[in-house]
């Protein structure tokens, strides 16, 4: 089998072990309610919704390259942004074969 170097910034599209929470699901909900401020466009407009973020987690569990996907309104996508990033650190991904 051949050995491929990726470099330190490769994002790997299969894996043998899915990047999980270090943390049980309801820690983050409970993160969320804790940290969230909502942004005042969304109770002046009545504005319901989501935001969805991408975002990779690298070795060492830390929140990179985080992007909003899907838009409500510019302050909810910069409150979602912030909150992924602040999020506690992950358990990263393990690469299929590696």
């Amino acid at each position: 089998m051949p050995v491929v170097l990726r470099s330190p910034n490769h994002v790997y599209r299969s894996y043998e072990a899915p990047t999980r929470a270090a943390f049980p699901a309801p820690g983050l909900y409970d993160f969320l309610r804790r940290n969230a401020r909502v942004p005042t466009v969304m109770a002046a407009e009545n504005l319901r919704g989501r935001v969805r973020v991408d975002f990779v987690v690298r070795a060492n569990g830390k929140v990179d390259a985080a992007e909003a996907k899907s838009h409500l309104c510019a302050s909810c996508d910069a409150e979602a942004l912030r909150l992924v990033r602040a999020f506690p650190a992950w358990v990263p991904a393990r690469a299929a074969g590696g």
